[in-house]
Parts: structure tokens; C-alpha cells; sequence
């Protein structure tokens, strides 16, 4: 679908799908945290912080002026700036591969507050109903 999308000149409708697609797992993960918040759950979360540095550079390779890829933006820098004081850990990062999983960790774990969590959440569920109404 990505190849036909760029093909037709539409890749900007495969950024706002990768961008929804993302959106809708962090809702769902904060979602479960609000009945299950569990260490490695909160972690994962967490970790989405670099993954949304991500996000944002390609969104931000799309010129202004697409109403929908600007609104995405503006939503991704509404979470950004709620992600700012979420610790993802440091260090050198480590790959491991067993059993055909790639693992990915490093020296320090993420930490992120129970009033982060609900920022996120709250916004994330603001995003996601959004999109989808």
C-alpha cells in the first residue's frame, strides 16, 4: 500500500496512516495502564517517547499547508511536549536476538510518573477520538 500510495503521488496519506497507527497503540497501552499499570507496561509507554521523535521527523519532511498532515502535527507536538520530562533511560543501547526476536535495551530503564501517564492518556484518547469521529 506504501508503494502504491507514493507511486500515485499520495504519500502523504501513508504518513497520516503510520501517524494513526501509532496514535491508536498508544491509546490502547494507556488505555490498559489505567486498570493494569504494571513496571514494564509504564516502560513501554515510556519508550514511545523516541519512537514519537521519530514520527515527528517524518511528519515534518511534508510541507505546511495539508490540512490533515498539519493537524497530525499539531497533535504529535501537543504529545511531545507532555513526553518532555519522561525519562527513557541511557546508555549504551544493546541488540540481542533469540528465538527470532530482536530485543532492544540499554543501561537505564524509562520512568514515567502516574501524573505523566494521565497526560498522556488523557490526550492521547482526545487525539484518538478525534481521528476516528
Amino acid at each position: 500500500m506504501d508503494a502504491y500510495l507514493k507511486e500515485n503521488g499520495r504519500d502523504n496519506i501513508s504518513a497520516l496512516m503510520i501517524a494513526g497507527g501509532w496514535v491508536e497503540g498508544l491509546y490502547i497501552a494507556t488505555q490498559v495502564a489505567k486498570g493494569n499499570s504494571t513496571v514494564e507496561l509504564k516502560q513501554r509507554i515510556a519508550e514511545q517517547k523516541l519512537s514519537l521523535k521519530d514520527l515527528v521527523g517524518l511528519m515534518s519532511t511534508y510541507e505546511a499547508g495539508d490540512a490533515a498532515l498539519d493537524g497530525v502535527k499539531a497533535d504529535l507536538a501537543a504529545l511531545e511536549v507532555l513526553f518532555e520530562g519522561v525519562a527513557v533511560g541511557g546508555g549504551e543501547q544493546t541488540t540481542s536476538e533469540k528465538d527470532g526476536v530482536i530485543t532492544v535495551g540499554g543501561t537505564g530503564a524509562a520512568a514515567l510518573t502516574e501524573d505523566q501517564l494521565a497526560a498522556i492518556r488523557d490526550k492521547a484518547a482526545t487525539i484518538r477520538n478525534n481521528y476516528i469521529n
